[in-house]
């Protein structure tokens, strides 16, 4: 195996200074009781120290003293506020500061929790004709949190929940709609009430007693007619659950059926309610348009109600800004893009003043340039322009935002990747993937990509491919089948150059089972079978599943049991035939899930019809046993398995030839698998699985030896040094495993054997070596 590091050697010559930057938040909401206490964490880091303060309701809020109820820890910033009152409500935001600049975060909005009873009603007596609709109104409490509102019926001082149904049903304002009175609803004359809940106060209250009284006489025959809907016009958030509902009155119950206008219902569609209620998950932009809910029963035409549904969303990152260091004389680019609909509006703050009130003569100078709402620049740095930036993207629905800073450092520093991907990266063909790559160094890092060992300019492709400004992430925004090879970021400052692992980026695929015929095998009872499997190909790798299908194409689980088993190659393997293995039209599928792709693949169908009227009674024999010579990976899970055929179906037993089993070790499928978790070198040995049962003279036996290596691990690893000019800097580089690892070292990226001319003398040490300047 090949090991390979990558280090920086940084030379610092002034002592390193940073504008603040906020790192710990409270929560952007907060509820709470009179009289309790709560807390707002704070804290930033930054270079000196930073000094901490609040505002509330943009006002600057006086945290004077651990007597006050309102206090500040000043090491951290955190604020806490004990024996609250309505009036601590508001708008609470956390400003950091140091000589550098000045940090701020969310803003936090504290509310107080509340519960006022409604107005008291006297009871209610209803008298409705059997067969009318009714609607039971709840006259709603004062509340928040909103109350959760449920009805229940009284009966000798007891509650008990309503019944729900497609009759009987809460409408989405809580009123208790009946699609059509029955002499049951009398219920022995138990009230109907309102039950409303406050959970966060724990807190409940009970609305008038309703009774109903329904009028004695033949139930009627109604029409249908639209009790209860949303609105007619209904906005929903991209990402969110959204539900719909229509109630219809009537005689007979009407039935309710759901139409999309413009496009048809996916999987993220269903109907709850008894179809009343249309619920949509995780909302897209395509579900937008005109839905249809019609109410039908036997006795009129049907009755539909339109609902036209919009989909906005709140604001999301398209471009987030980035802290920056940078050096004397440099640009500077901040860039803040969002998107959302409606579209986000942009505002930029310095040192937490909106930019359009700042006085900062850096700012309104003719360094510092705004060509659009979404970037900024300043130009030709000077040592004095540290300050930190912020950046907000706010529309109707919400905000983001964003709290950087720029550093102007003297000190350089060599490249260091601070983000990658890892090894492994799949995309779906016309879906957006990124390869990220971003470093710290100072100058700032330029990025460099290779494809397949090849220099790769990411914007030479037809603008499906952009790299990120201020990084070397790259963005594809319609990846295609020759996007796919082996990637590796570089970032280079005149200091050194520092690189990724290779990405190896590959779009996903989940291809069918090859097109064989339905197979029917008829084995005699008693004999062993197996089933074949032969996965398709998949990226990334399927799971593998045995299920019974039924002729309408229903797929249901398959119990695995010590009789019947699948073995590491995904074969069926039954050990011994029985009646029952014969599931009539129920065929045995294979099927392979891609969870990346969502899709399930499915192969050709399989029908057992055993023969014969006694099971046969049959010797043990092997059916799978893993390689006589196997190999483990230190403190890996290490899986042994044995199938065994025979009949009685044959129990199956584990020994270690050279001592006991290991204490860590368990047992899983009936036996069947030996489990050696965290697998050690002392765990290495001849083990041996044996298969017996009662027709069965001697064990069959089956020996496995097993060897444990493992991967390369460090014993020591090179660090970062920092030093200065005319020291000495030792990089040391000693790794453990079995086999032995070799040891590489790279230069700038660069293999010490490809280096023609190095401004170094070296001296080979033991497992590493010394750098003199």
């Amino acid at each position: 195996m090949k090991l390979m590091f990558l280090f920086a050697v940084i030379i610092q010559t002034t002592f390193c200074t940073k504008p603040p930057g906020i790192d710990v938040e409270p929560d952007s909401h907060r509820i709470f009781k009179p009289g309790d206490s709560i807390v707002l964490d704070c804290n930033a880091d930054g270079y000196p120290a930073p000094q901490y303060s609040w505002k509330k309701n943009d006002m600057v809020l006086d945290t004077s003293g651990f007597e006050s109820r309102i206090w500040m820890a000043t090491e951290t910033g955190r604020l806490s506020i004990t024996n609250l009152k309505h009036e601590d409500g508001g708008f609470y935001q956390c400003l950091a500061e140091n000589q550098y600049g000045v940090s701020i975060s969310n803003i936090t909005f504290i509310q107080a929790a509340f519960f006022r009873d409604p107005a008291s009603y006297p009871d209610m007596i209803y008298e409705p004709k059997l067969g009318d609709s009714f609607v039971l109104q709840c006259l709603a409490a004062s509340s928040y949190p909103p109350p959760d509102i449920s009805w229940v019926r009284e009966s000798l001082g007891n509650l008990t929940p309503v019944r729900y149904d497609n009759r009987v049903t809460i409408g989405q304002d809580g009123n208790l709609i009946i699609t059509n009175i029955v002499e049951e609803d009398r219920q022995d004359d138990r009230p109907y009430i309102c039950k409303q809940e406050n959970r966060y106060l724990q807190k409940t209250v009970h609305g008038r007693r309703n009774y109903i009284r329904p009028v004695l006489g033949l139930e009627k025959t109604r029409p249908v007619t639209l009790l209860s809907r949303s609105q007619s016009v209904v906005l929903g958030l991209l990402g969110e659950v959204f539900r719909m509902k229509c109630v219809f009155g009537g005689n007979p119950t009407p039935d309710v059926s759901w139409e999309k206008l413009n496009g048809n219902f996916s999987e993220r569609h269903h109907f709850e309610s008894y179809g009343q209620e249309l619920v949509i998950s995780d909302l897209l932009f395509s579900d937008a348009g005109d839905y249809e809910c019609r109410g039908f029963n036997l006795q009129s035409v049907s009755v539909s109600s339109r609902i036209s549904l919009t989909v906005e969303s709140r604001p999301s990152w398209v471009q987030q800004p980035h802290d920056i260091q940078s050096v004397p004389g440099a640009t500077v680019t901040f860039i803040c893009q969002a998107g959302g609909t409606p579209s986000p509006q942009i505002v930029w703050f310095i040192n937490g003043v909106r930019l359009e009130d700042v006085t900062d003569p850096r700012i309104i100078s003719d360094r510092f340039l705004k060509p659009n709402e979404y970037n900024i620049t300043l130009v030709n740095l000077t040592r004095d322009d540290a300050m930190v930036v912020q950046c907000n993207a706010t529309n109707k629905h919400g905000y983001i935002f964003s709290d950087v800073y720029l550093n102007v450092l003297l000190p350089t520093r060599p490249p260091s990747i601070s983000l990658q991907p890892p090894f492994d990266v799949y995309f779906k063909a016309s879906k957006t993937v990124q390869l990220p790559c971003v470093a710290d160094g100072n100058p700032i890092p330029q990025y460099n990509w290779k494809k397949d060992g090849v220099d790769f300019n990411p914007s030479g492709n037809d603008g499906r491919i952009v790299q990120l400004a201020n990084a070397g992430t790259i963005v594809i925004s319609k990846p295609e089948h020759r996007d796919e090879g082996l990637y590796q970021c570089f970032a280079e400052n005149i200091f050194g150059t520092s690189l990724t692992i290779i990405i190896n980026l590959k779009e996903a695929i989940s291809l069918p089972f090859l097109s064989l015929p339905d197979q029917t095998y008829r084995p005699q009872l008693g004999a062993h079978l197996t089933l074949n499997c032969i996965p398709p190909m998949s990226y990334p790798p399927a799971e593998v599943y045995w299920v019974f299908k039924n002729e309408t194409g229903d797929l249901t689980a398959f119990n695995y049991s010590k009789r019947v088993t699948m073995d590491p190659e995904y074969r069926l393997r039954i050990t011994n035939v029985i009646s029952e293995d014969h599931q009539g039209d129920l065929a045995y599928v294979c099927i392979a899930i891609n969870s990346f792709m969502r899709q399930i693949q499915q192969s050709h169908r399989n029908f057992i019809q055993p023969w014969g009227t006694i099971e046969e009674k049959q010797p043990v024999s092997i059916l799978w046993a893993p390689p006589s010579d196997y190999l483990g990976l230190l403190e890996e899970d290490l899986r042994l398995k044995c199938i065994f055929a025979g009949n009685p179906t044959p129990n199956v037993f584990w020994r270690r030839n050279n001592g006991s089993l290991p204490e860590h070790s368990e047992f899983a499928s009936f036996s069947q698998e030996l489990l050696i978790p965290d697998l050690r070198f002392s765990d290495a040995g001849e083990y041996e699985c044996m298969g017996t049962n009662s027709e069965t003279v001697m064990s069959f036996r089956r020996s496995v030896t097993l060897r444990v290596e493992s991967r390369p691990y460090w014993i020591e690893e090179p660090r970062d040094i920092e030093t200065s000019i005319g020291a000495k800097a030792t990089f040391l580089c000693r790794a453990g495993g079995i086999p032995t690892p070799r040891i590489y070292w790279f230069i700038n990226g660069v293999p010490m054997s490809d280096l023609k001319k190095v401004q170094y003398s070296m001296e080979i040490v033991k497992n590493g070596f010394e750098m003199h300047r």
